[in-house]
């Protein structure tokens, strides 16, 4: 194909004497067929051929072209023209014949997302991974190429756009439905809805089982929208409600062009590594989002934690912080976050809420993933908008201007990591901190064990958050409610947290054969403690007390060790909200230093400065705490202790 230009611009400069003139011609001619191709291609033949179609019909024009080219081309004798001409005729007539059909499966294979994982030792090794499943549906068009693939074994049916899946009707249904139903079920009266992206139509399923007056989708692929038929069993058939309007638009050019306020947008784009995806999650994006919601309104965003680094995380949660003043972070499927923003602090109607749950379909539509009354629902927020703002940072911020997450996001993708610090901060087992709706809830409406049995089922099945599933179920045995199912699933969750493994065993067994070595001791008590704090939740505080003052008699033997042992108990006391108890550890920590100031230069102050502040702060003992805060900033300016104190105090201002 490369050979058409010169071999023109050849014939051309030998048969004209104004060369110039007639190659400046030729190149005229090349630029418009150039313009008109691009044209021709993307909106008439891929959609009327394909892409495979479109290839053999490039391939055909171009020996077509070649042909008239070689009949004027006089240095070529006649008979070697006409047998180059022919020979080439043949060939491409028994390609057409016989070459095959693309093998769809391949095509949305999705190879791309593989890089990390070792090859396939052969071609036919890797066919056979995706011979067991069926293509439904195939369709090539202008903004994307779009399938539906079910996979026989299960009954999976999964929506892949250019080669990744974007939605399923089984494992992502927990985060297409909650994404729905999160705004929904928190706002008290939504009636005009935004949603970015259609993908199965789940969420929008979701969202018009609500008595909402009207919904707007706006999704760039109508391919997309077809491909929906197929998920019909799971999004409620959304496309036959008549409030329901599909726009076929660009989510940014509609929105500014949109005079429209919304009580509820929900964006739903794919994965910012994909190009063009980058912008929706700009600050520019997020405020023209913010600037089209009505005054209680509230916007949600998807984001994920697989093939996503902390600093892409961050960078998303910085972004969309620094627009909403109020946010809030909830958990879809494991490795899904669902982020909640609004210009004012989202409370919680108890009745308003519970009638909505009292609604027939509303409430199938939430065990179709699980949740079975208020509490499980409720029990799926992992920050309050306090968490969240202690979370997020002022920088850095990813903007139209500079576009950082564009850069990062596909260095996330290749590597395959996975971000985990969002699930290490869940308030549900951050005993001091009262800011979660479900934390509210309970106090005037306390859990059933049915109730708290299904939260366990939820969180371990769906989110896969098997430290909170413990704590439940350590509740339910501390209450006497618990019975052979819920006593099986505290022995599996038991095994998901590696706690009572074999080493922990073989300590057990140390510590009974050595009561007296203390080193046995210690090891086996760090065992218990870490076991106590992990058992404990919002719904009971199981003490760690006793196993702190076992743990310090036990290093009082080792006057090097026992400074740390007093910090270790201060932290972990304080983080189970046994904050008075913290607090004498930490008195005896001072008075340790102030006998031993030697040993200062090597110890963690940061660390002891950090827990005595934050001890200080909780009993409200603000002349000390501004002490030892003050001797945080000055000594540790940048560190993550002293940034945590200061955002703290600078929420502490804005409320």
């Amino acid at each position: 194909m490369g050979m058409t230009l010169p071999t023109v611009v050849d014939i051309v400069a030998q048969s004209n004497k104004k060369i110039g003139l007639s190659v400046g011609r030729v190149f005229s001619v090349n630029t418009i067929g150039t313009v008109v191709g691009v044209f021709l291609t993307t909106l008439v033949l891929i959609p009327l051929l394909g892409i495979k179609g479109t290839f053999e019909f490039g391939i055909s024009l171009n020996l077509l072209i070649a042909f008239v080219l070689l009949q004027n081309y006089d240095p070529i004798g006649f008979a070697y023209k006409t047998s180059i001409s022919v020979t080439f005729i043949v060939l491409f007539l028994i390609y057409i014949m016989f070459s095959p059909v693309w093998n769809l499966n391949i095509m949305n294979s999705g190879v791309f997302r593989s890089f990390s994982a070792p090859p396939p030792d052969s071609f036919s090794e890797f066919e056979n991974l995706y011979i067991s499943k069926k293509v439904l549906y195939y369709k090539e068009g202008i903004n994307a190429n779009v399938a539906v693939i079910q996979a026989d074994s299960m009954g999976q049916k999964t929506l892949i756009i250019n080669g990744k899946a974007d939605a399923t009707n089984k494992v992502d249904m927990a985060t297409q439905v909650m994404l729905g139903q999160v705004p929904m079920m928190l706002h008290e009266n939504p009636k005009n809805v935004f949603v970015i992206g259609f993908g199965s139509g789940s969420t929008l399923g979701s969202v018009l089982l609500h008595p909402v007056e009207r919904v707007t989708c706006v999704e760039i692929s109508t391919e997309v929208i077809e491909a929906s038929e197929f998920f019909r069993d799971v999004n409620n058939n959304c496309l036959d409600d008549p409030r329901l309007t599909v726009v076929h638009e660009d989510a940014l050019t509609y929105l500014n062009l949109s005079q429209d306020k919304y009580d509820v947008i929900i964006s739903e784009p794919s994965n910012p590594w994909i190009a063009g995806i980058g912008n929706l999650f700009s600050k520019e994006y997020f405020e023209l989002c913010y600037n089209k919601l009505q005054k209680n309104g509230m916007m949600v965003q998807w984001f994920h934690l697989y093939e996503a680094s902390d600093d892409v995380v961050q960078l998303v949660l910085n972004t969309f912080s620094s627009v909403f003043p109020y946010c809030q972070i909830w958990s879809g499927e494991t490795n899904d976050l669902i982020l909640v923003g609004s210009e004012r602090r989202i409370t919680l109607n108890d009745e308003d809420f519970k009638n909505k749950f009292r609604n027939e379909k509303i409430e199938q539509n939430l065990k179709l993933i699980g949740i079975g009354n208020p509490f499980t629902f409720l029990s799926a927020q992992l920050l309050s908008a306090k968490g969240t703002f202690l979370l997020a940072r002022e920088r850095p911020i990813n903007s139209e201007k500079i576009p950082i997450l564009e850069f990062i996001a596909p260095k996330s993708l290749y590597l395959n990591v996975q971000s985990n610090f969002i699930f290490a901060k869940d308030e549900k087992r951050d005993t001091l901190n009262k800011g979660l709706l479900v934390k509210e809830f309970v106090i005037e409406n306390i859990p059933t064990k049915d109730d708290v049995f299904n939260a366990v089922l939820y969180h371990r099945n769906v989110t896969r958050n098997y430290a909170f599933c413990y704590g439940l179920t350590k509740y339910l045995e501390s209450e006497s409610l618990n019975n052979y199912s819920s006593d099986l699933l505290s022995a599996t969750t038991y095994k998901d947290l590696k706690i009572g493994d074999i080493r922990t065993i073989m300590m057990e067994n140390l510590f009974n054969k050595y009561p007296d070595s203390t080193y046995v001791q210690q090891l086996y008590l760090n065992e218990q403690l870490s076991e106590t704090t992990t058992a404990s939740s919002f719904l009971k505080i199981f003490s760690m007390k006793e196993i702190a003052k076992k743990f310090i008699r036990a290093s009082s033997g080792n006057l090097d060790a026992l400074p740390y042992v007093y910090l270790q108990i201060a932290e972990g006391l304080l983080y189970n909200s046994e904050v008075i108890s913290s607090l004498i550890v930490c008195r005896e920590l001072e008075k340790w230093l102030r006998r031993n100031p030697q040993i200062v230069k090597n110890f963690p102050m940061e660390r002891y400065y950090y827990t005595y502040a934050s001890v200080l702060y909780n009993i409200n003992y603000i002349d000390q705490y501004k002490m030892y805060y003050s001797k945080l900033l000055n000594e540790y300016p940048n560190s993550e202790n002293s940034i945590l104190l200061k955002r703290s105090a600078k929420w502490d201002e804005k409320k």
